[in-house]
C-alpha cells in the first residue's frame, strides 16, 4: 500500500479501490454514496446539473412506457399523449401545463398496466426514477430554486463515461474510488487503471438474469457480468488482491424471483422460489469461476448483497470493506 502524506499534516496511507461491472449493475449508484457519506454530499454545480438530467430522465422514461400503452390511452387523455411525444426534455422547458399532462397520463389505466408489468420484468432503463419522482411529487420540478435531494441524486440515470474518482480522507486512510463506465466500449480503459491498486469492487445486479444484453442480444445480462467477471479475475495484476463482489439490487430480486423463476434460465437451479436460494445459487456462479484462476486467493474475496439506493445499508458495507482491505494488505506485509 503506498504512502501518502501532507507536510503539515498527519501521515495517510493511500488505497486506491477499482470499481468495476456491467452497465447499469449500480455501480456509479455505489460512488455517489461514498460522496454522500463520506465527501459532504455532493457540490452546488453538481447538484444543479443533476436537476436537469432528473426533468429528463421523467420525460425519457415516461416516453419509454408511452410507446408501450398509446395504443390503449383512454380518448380524453390522447391530446396529452401527443403533447409529451413532441416535447423535448433538452430543448424545452417545463410549465404548469406540461407538469399537469404527465399528472394525467400518469394516472391513466393504460399507463398503470405498463408501469406495474415493468416494474416486475426490469424492462425500463429509466422506470424506477419516473416512479421516484411522481411518488415525491412531480410539481416539485416547477420551482425554480428546487434542487435534486441525495435520494434523487441516487435514482438518476446516468451512463458513466470516461472515468470518475471520489477521494477523501478517512480513519487515516486516503481513499480514492475509481469508477469507469461499464459499456463494451468504456471496458477498455480498465486496463490502463490497474497500477498501484489496493483492491477491487465487482458490482453485478441480481435482476440481470433474464434480461438481454444491449451489448451482446444473444446474451442476458448476466452471463455478460460472468464473463467479464472472468476476464478480471484473469488479470496479473490483482493477484492477491483483496476483490469485493456486491450483488446489488436485493430489493428489485425479491420481485423479480417471483415473476421469473431461476429454472426457467438456469437448467442446474433445482431450489424453489426462495429469495435467500437464490441469491446464493447466482453468489455460487460467480465464485465457481474462481476455481479457473490459480492467482486468485479464494479466501480474498469478500461477498455482499447490497441495495446501493440504500444509504444506510451502503454505510455498514463500507465499514466492512475497509477491514477486509486493511487485513487482507496487512497479510500480505506479513504483519
Amino acid at each position: 500500500m503506498g504512502i501518502g502524506f501532507s507536510i503539515n499534516g498527519p501521515r495517510y496511507k493511500s488505497i486506491r479501490v477499482l470499481i468495476l461491472g456491467i452497465q447499469s449493475s449500480g455501480k456509479s449508484t455505489f460512488s455517489k454514496q461514498m460522496k454522500i457519506l463520506h465527501c459532504n454530499g455532493f457540490r452546488k454545480s453538481e447538484i444543479s446539473s443533476y436537476r436537469i438530467i432528473l426533468i429528463q430522465n421523467l420525460f425519457l422514461g415516461l416516453k419509454e412506457i408511452l410507446s408501450i400503452a398509446r395504443d390503449k390511452i383512454s380518448k380524453q387523455n390522447i391530446k396529452y399523449l401527443k403533447a409529451i411525444e413532441k416535447f423535448n426534455p433538452y430543448e424545452d422547458t417545463i410549465n404548469e401545463r406540461i407538469i399537469l399532462y404527465v399528472q394525467k397520463l400518469w394516472e391513466d389505466e393504460a399507463v398503470r398496466e405498463v408501469v406495474n408489468k415493468s416494474i416486475l420484468a426490469n424492462s425500463f432503463e429509466y422506470i424506477n426514477i419516473v416512479r421516484h419522482i411522481m411518488k415525491t411529487g412531480v410539481n416539485r420540478l416547477l420551482d425554480s430554486s428546487f434542487m435534486p435531494t441525495n435520494n434523487d441524486i441516487l435514482h438518476i440515470r446516468q451512463r458513466t463515461a470516461g472515468i470518475t474518482e471520489t477521494k477523501f480522507k478517512k480513519d487515516r486512510y486516503l481513499w480514492n474510488f475509481i469508477d469507469v463506465g461499464g459499456q463494451r466500449v468504456e471496458r477498455k480503459k480498465w486496463i490502463d487503471l490497474n497500477k498501484n491498486l489496493t483492491a477491487i469492487i465487482f458490482v453485478a445486479s441480481l435482476i440481470d438474469y433474464n434480461i438481454v444484453s444491449e451489448d451482446d442480444p444473444k446474451k442476458t445480462r448476466m452471463e455478460e457480468s460472468l464473463d467479464v467477471w472472468d476476464e478480471i479475475l484473469d488479470g496479473r495484476y490483482i493477484r492477491n488482491m483483496p476483490i469485493i463482489l456486491f450483488f446489488n439490487k436485493i430489493d428489485l430480486f425479491k420481485k423479480s424471483i417471483k415473476r421469473c423463476s431461476l429454472r426457467k434460465v438456469f437448467k442446474s437451479y433445482d431450489g424453489d422460489d426462495n429469495v435467500e436460494n437464490g441469491q446464493r445459487f447466482i453468489m455460487r456462479l460467480y465464485l465457481k469461476r474462481l476455481s479457473r484462476h490459480r492467482n486468485i486467493n479464494p479466501n480474498s474475496v469478500r461477498c455482499h448483497f447490497i441495495c446501493a439506493l440504500d444509504t444506510e445499508n451502503i454505510r455498514i458495507v463500507y465499514s466492512d470493506i475497509k477491514d477486509h482491505i486493511i487485513r487482507q494488505r496487512l497479510a500480505l506485509s506479513g504483519i
